[in-house]
């Protein structure tokens, strides 16, 4: 979804409108991932306590990493990097929105390391 027009002073335009790279769900769907894994492996390796024991474990993992990723796709949906006609606008939150904003004269220099 993209940035609110609403936000946007008289006259402004969008130029660039961006989320967060995908990555930054990454290490949250890798660990739900693994420890979908480790379900399943406990669960048709072992038996007995072990099972029980370790059932709960992968469960408790899984229900964490669900938690984790479900958090991070909602703070990737809520966060925006807008660059307009006029200013550059960082903002972030769902319930209590935070944003920063920079008027594009004040750029001086930009630097990027990758």
């Amino acid at each position: 979804m993209p940035y609110p027009e609403r936000f946007l002073n008289e006259d402004e335009s969008k130029v660039l409108d961006l989320h967060p790279h995908w990555w930054f769900v990454g290490p949250p769907a890798l660990s739900l991932l693994g420890a979908i894994l480790f379900g399943t492996w406990v669960a048709s390796n072992l038996s007995g306590a072990p099972e029980t024991v370790f059932g709960f474990v992968a469960l408790a993992m899984i229900v964490l990493a669900a938690g984790w990723l479900i958090k991070q796709a909602v703070d990737w949906r809520f966060t925006y990097f807008v660059v307009t006609d006029e200013r550059i606008i960082y903002q972030r939150g769902v319930l209590a929105r935070h944003s920063k904003s920079i008027t594009i004269d004040k750029v001086h220099d930009v630097e990027t390391s990758q």
